[in-house]
């Protein structure tokens, strides 16, 4: 999925499995040096709700975006190795959050907010998702 605060939310997310962004890709972090300008987090219910359609929009101002840029850079990057993991049920609900930038790029996040919560901006993933 790809979207911009122009494009706006898909009304569904159903078919997708995480975002995509432009080259360079991010392999080093989730998101790029700088702070973003505003934002634009689309909720999706899941399998719960109405299946898959758009629950809630939500507008960042420039404050808002430092805060939830501020608290994806504090998610540890890397995974588990040899290591058996346990996640609780998950309805399938997700989060996708564009960021733009001042230089006029938007990055796409995808969080996976229930069963083993993560962030992944289609290059690199990291465990749990931050609030919106």
């Amino acid at each position: 999925m790809r979207i911009t605060l122009a494009s706006g939310c898909s009304p569904s997310d159903r078919g997708f499995v995480g975002v995509t962004n432009p080259l360079p890709p991010l392999d080093s972090s989730l998101l790029p040096p700088g702070s973003p300008t505003s934002g634009l987090a689309c909720q999706y219910y899941g399998l719960n709700g109405t299946p898959f359609a758009l629950e809630q929009r939500s507008v960042m101002d420039s404050a808002a975006a430092n805060a939830f840029a501020t608290s994806v850079g504090r998610l540890q990057l890397g995974h588990l190795d040899d290591q058996v993991v346990n996640c609780p049920s998950g309805g399938g609900s997700a989060t996708v959050v564009a960021l733009d930038y001042p230089n006029g790029q938007t990055i796409d996040l995808w969080m996976a907010t229930t069963g083993c919560a993560n962030t992944s901006n289609g290059y690199i993933s990291a465990s749990g998702a931050p609030s919106v």
